[in-house]
């Protein structure tokens, strides 16, 4: 459960303010012209669906995965947090032993949690 409250969280944060930002700001700009604010809005949603939403989505889908690992790791457990050798480069791990906290997972990251045997 809290594996999911905090990918609401996330999905709010990355993807629902944005865009109702964006949207509130071309209803402003438009002054009232209702052709001029569907053009804006047409464009806002073909931008967020062309360059932001794979990303926006890969990043919440690997957070959920990586927190839900960390979910069921039993107290008192060492883990490691480790980067993905084939993903983009983490400037918050390299390989760290995390002891029993969890990552501090950001946008972007594609670091894992695994068990840390000695």
């Amino acid at each position: 459960a809290g594996v999911l409250d905090a990918l609401v969280v996330d999905l709010t944060s990355h993807l629902v303010e944005p865009m109702r930002e964006r949207i509130d700001r071309a209803m402003r700009d438009s002054g009232g012209d209702n052709a001029e604010l569907a053009s804006h809005i047409r464009g806002i949603y073909r931008e967020w669906k062309t360059q932001r939403l794979d990303d926006i989505t890969v990043d919440l889908l690997l957070s959920a995965y990586s927190a839900g690992a960390y979910a069921v790791v039993v107290p008192g457990t060492t883990v490691r947090w480790v980067r993905d050798p084939h993903g983009p480069a983490c400037a918050d791990s390299i390989d760290q032993i995390v002891g029993s906290a969890g990552p501090a997972l950001h946008v972007g990251c594609r670091c894992v949690v695994t068990r840390h045997d000695g």
